[in-house]
């Protein structure tokens, strides 16, 4: 099997560090790091990525708009949503959109689940 590849997208400098650094240890995988939603796009156009990992809340391009861009420019791509919001709306938002809410600060091992499942049920 192929290493899946993820695009982790965050203006927040220590889930940029912090995660893929996880991700690293407990999957293997090539990891994608971007600081803002317009470079985010940017990737999705270049190459495609088995997993997003995005916050919902950037500055600029949001990430609504990156999770729209990568549903159309990855299918099937696995979809993890983090925002420290806790509006029902959005939450239903996110999930009408095939992606998975996780609140922020991101619990590590939540993310690695939902990965290692999301690949079990795919295989």
């Amino acid at each position: 099997m192929k290493k899946p590849k993820i695009l982790v997208v965050d203006d927040d400098p220590e889930i940029r560090r912090s995660l893929p650094a996880f991700l690293k240890i407990v999957i293997d995988c090539d990891i994608t790091v971007k600081d803002n939603g317009s470079d985010a796009i940017q990737a999705l156009d270049k190459e495609k990525f088995d997993v997003i990992i995005e916050d919902l809340q950037m500055p600029g391009v949001d990430g609504f708009t990156v999770l729209n861009h990568a549903i159309k420019r990855c299918p099937g791509i696995i979809k993890i949503v983090l925002t420290g919001l806790s509006d029902p709306a959005v939450t239903k938002k996110i999930e009408s959109m095939g992606a998975v809410y996780v609140s922020k600060p991101p619990e590590l091992k939540v993310i690695e689940l939902v990965i290692k499942k999301a690949f079990k049920e795919t295989a």
